[in-house]
């Protein structure tokens, strides 16, 4: 059998045929690699967001605890702490809350305290970009040397 090929004046458009099925392919693979890319760069953006709120609300738990630890009086000759006065008075303090401004950024400190159990609670929020997250620290505060606890 032989084989025959098809004369030069029937073959002229098929050039053009394989030119726009290669660029068509390109296109699906450039497409694809651009999806990927932008899917990547907005996780990554998010991320990011995530954990610059992380970082806000941290600094509010750090702001917080070093504010408790900090003498505020004098009791009976020897200094006291914000923690040592809020467990000698219970009732005056059992909740507390206030914002403070971080690198221009709303933090939300709440301080609730459970007599009974003897545990301080300290929770932070921060909204970075409408991306939040919120910090809890427990401080078992039972004796002096007290505990922390991160939920």
């Amino acid at each position: 059998m032989v084989l025959r090929f098809l004369p030069v004046r029937n073959r002229r458009g098929s050039s053009l045929a394989i030119v726009i099925i290669v660029f068509m392919v390109i296109m699906v693979l450039l497409s694809s690699v651009a999806l990927v890319f932008d899917n990547n760069l907005i996780q990554a953006t998010r991320q990011e967001k995530k954990m610059k709120a992380h970082y806000l609300a941290l600094s509010g738990i750090d702001l917080a605890r070093s504010t408790l630890l900090m003498p505020v009086d004098m009791h009976e000759g020897n200094e006291r702490s914000m923690i040592e006065y809020i467990k000698s008075n219970p009732d005056s303090y059992s909740s507390m809350d206030d914002t403070i401004t971080i690198d221009g950024v709303p933090v939300e400190i709440d301080l609730s305290y459970d007599k009974d159990e003897r545990i301080m609670t300290l929770k932070s929020s921060a909204v970075y970009e409408e991306v939040g997250t919120t910090l809890t620290l427990r401080m078992d505060v039972k004796t002096s040397k007290y505990k922390e606890f991160w939920e």
